[in-house]
């Protein structure tokens, strides 16, 4: 009950300040004015630096950003085959590697390797990595 009255004070507070994309009532987009709590923005990916035109939702300027997380992958303004994104989930594999290791210490070593990959391989957005890169191969 107390979430479902949060959110619709959140809601009334947004539908009066106008701010967000409205379409027939119902919140589309959310354009906080404060970059660092818009969670609508672009990302580009350029090959050199230059000046980039601004953009606009339902009237709010939408900020520009060099990097950022789309369904937990990790985004950004390099063409590197996403060496980031690949370290990152390979410190999450060893991370939870050791922390099965911990619980289940007692158990056979083929144990081990069946609850490991039971619980430690989903590697969303590997379809987008580089696998030749030095990343992939620590992996």
């Amino acid at each position: 009950f107390t979430f479902t009255f949060y959110i619709y004070i959140y809601i009334l507070h947004l539908r009066t300040s106008k701010f967000g994309c409205w379409i027939n009532g119902n919140l589309k987009f959310s354009t906080d004015p404060n970059p660092i709590k818009c969670k609508t923005k672009y990302l580009t990916f350029l090959k050199r630096k230059r000046k980039l035109p601004c953009m606009k939702l339902c009237g709010n300027s939408l900020p520009w950003v060099s990097s950022g997380k789309h369904l937990g992958n990790s985004l950004e303004n390099k063409v590197d085959g996403m060496r980031h994104d690949i370290s990152v989930k390979r410190s999450k594999y060893i991370t939870n590697n050791n922390e099965l290791s911990q619980e289940f210490w007692c158990c056979h070593p083929q144990t081990h390797f069946h609850l490991n990959s039971i619980y430690n391989t989903s590697f969303s957005g590997s379809p987008l990595w580089d696998l030749f890169c030095r990343e992939a191969k620590m992996l």
